[in-house]
């Protein structure tokens, strides 16, 4: 049980080390956490989980893996961007575009002060942006999607947004990537 307890503490310790390294590297601040009942949320608290930056290194993984041949076909869209982590490691892949969507008006609010000052020389794509909006209500765009998902919401939520997604395929046939962490 002891070196249980020390193998989750050097896990926490080189989780938090590789956060501060990826924001020092990039000019931003996307480490942390926050609760939802600490947020300012465009929608209902219990839809939403607490903010927790997913790994840049299980990112890269899954962003290496997506079934895509060209990134510049796809707009890439991050549903719960927080303060837009994801989107900076997005935009080292040569994406069209690459849009978050997050509904606490604080981590918008961060996402657009880190989407200013972010540099980096992976940088592939510079069409970045955050909108502060409601999964739930979000329209997606009429051209080919990677769309990612790093535990955002709860499963009524989750179903809501891929019932959107679905329908908004089904009236604009086109090619779509759902990729969830």
């Amino acid at each position: 049980m002891k070196r249980l307890k020390t193998l989750n503490r050097l896990a926490r310790s080189v989780a938090r080390a590789e956060s501060w390294w990826f924001d020092v590297t990039r000019h931003v601040r996307t480490s942390g956490d926050a609760s939802v009942e600490k947020l300012t949320l465009l929608g209902v608290p219990e839809a939403g989980v607490a903010y927790i930056p997913a790994r840049p290194a299980g990112v890269r993984a899954l962003l290496k893996d997506l079934p895509i041949r060209n990134p510049a076909d796809y707009k890439f869209v991050d549903l719960g961007s927080g303060m837009s982590r994801i989107l900076f490691l997005a935009a080292e892949y040569a994406f069209r575009r690459v849009e978050g969507v997050e509904f606490a008006i604080e981590l918008h609010e961060q996402a657009c002060r880190n989407i200013g000052e972010y540099r980096h020389f992976k940088q592939r794509c510079s069409q970045l942006r955050s909108i502060n909006a409601d999964a739930c209500d979000y329209r997606f765009p009429n051209e080919n999607l990677a769309v990612f998902m790093f535990n955002p919401f709860g499963p009524e939520v989750t179903k809501k947004v891929l019932a959107n997604l679905a329908a908004s395929v089904e009236k604009h046939r086109r090619r779509v990537v759902v990729a969830m962490l």
